[in-house]
Order: structure tokens, then C-alpha cells, then sequence
């Protein structure tokens, strides 16, 4: 399987600082990120690791269990998965994302 890459620039410092997450083995795009639009509940029109690491998650799930349906026999005609991923502060460490569900 092929290495995919994605790459981020940032500027700044972490809450007043902002970037760009470029999706760069696909070439599907760049997205912009903040910390103030990270931690907002609609997002601010901006992705943030959370999501990535959700979508990740959702796609790899859902991908290996069609997998494995249909090395059982199983004719797999829909899937839909959605994974949550959360961040919470540490108060030792920031913040981490400390659930995926």
C-alpha cells in the first residue's frame, strides 16, 4: 500500500496562531484551522485534528468491515459509520483528544 501524506503550516503561537492542513497525496485541498475555530462548536467553516482523526477512523472502520463481510459470503450493499473524537484539556498537558467513539 502507498504512503499518503498530508502537510501543515502554522503561524503563530497555539490560540492566537493559525494554518493550513493540505491534503497533499490526493491533492483534494487545503483547509484552513485555528485554535478559536477548533475549539467552537460549529467549527467556524475550519477542520481541526479532531475531525481528521474522525474521519479516519469512520472510512478505515467501515472499509475493514466490508472487508470482512465479504470474505464471509456477505453481500454488502450500504455502510454508514460515523466516529465522534473528542478534545478535552489535561491539566498536567493542554489538551488531547481522549475519546473516539
Amino acid at each position: 500500500m502507498p504512503t499518503r501524506t498530508a502537510r501543515t503550516a502554522w503561524d503563530g503561537g497555539f490560540e492566537d496562531g493559525s494554518g493550513q492542513v493540505e491534503l497533499t497525496s490526493s491533492g483534494l485541498g487545503t483547509f484552513e484551522m485555528s485554535f478559536p475555530k477548533r475549539s467552537s462548536e460549529d467549527g467556524g467553516g475550519a477542520t481541526n485534528p479532531e475531525e481528521l482523526i474522525a474521519a479516519a477512523h469512520s472510512s478505515c472502520f467501515t472499509m475493514q468491515l466490508t472487508a470482512l463481510l465479504g470474505q464471509a459470503g456477505a453481500t454488502v450493499h450500504s455502510v454508514e459509520t460515523s466516529a465522534d473524537v473528542s478534545l478535552h484539556p489535561i491539566p498536567t498537558a493542554g489538551s488531547a483528544s481522549t475519546a473516539s467513539r
